[in-house]
């Protein structure tokens, strides 16, 4: 569970030494080039959010996931909001979206 009472930083440490994590976002961004709202499914703690954030600065990026404490923690600095979905067949997905990304949940 995310302590809110971390840093960004701290959450994400984990992430510091995956090399997969880093080459499936960077594979990913690729097909996000034309896209100016990009919803990122599963988004956890916002690792994966970087990354998209990085190449697509300007780019409207939501966060959702089933974890309130996730998207309380999610660093608005690369979001520019977050929802959360506790139930699947009825998520919350602010439409219209130019892309949607899933990288946090896709290996589960």
């Amino acid at each position: 569970m995310v302590n809110p009472d971390q840093t960004y930083a701290a959450v994400n440490s984990g992430h510091a030494e995956d090399s997969f994590s880093a080459r499936r976002y960077r594979q990913m961004t690729r097909a996000l080039a034309s896209c100016r709202k990009i919803v990122d499914v599963g988004c956890a703690r916002g690792f994966g959010g970087q990354f998209i954030r990085e190449r697509f600065p300007h780019a409207e990026l939501v966060g959702i996931d089933c974890c309130a404490e996730k998207i309380a923690a999610l660093p608005m600095s690369v979001y520019n909001s977050g929802l959360v979905a506790t139930d699947p067949g009825s998520m919350p997905c602010p439409l219209p979206v130019d892309g949607i990304v899933a990288g946090e949940m896709i290996e589960h």
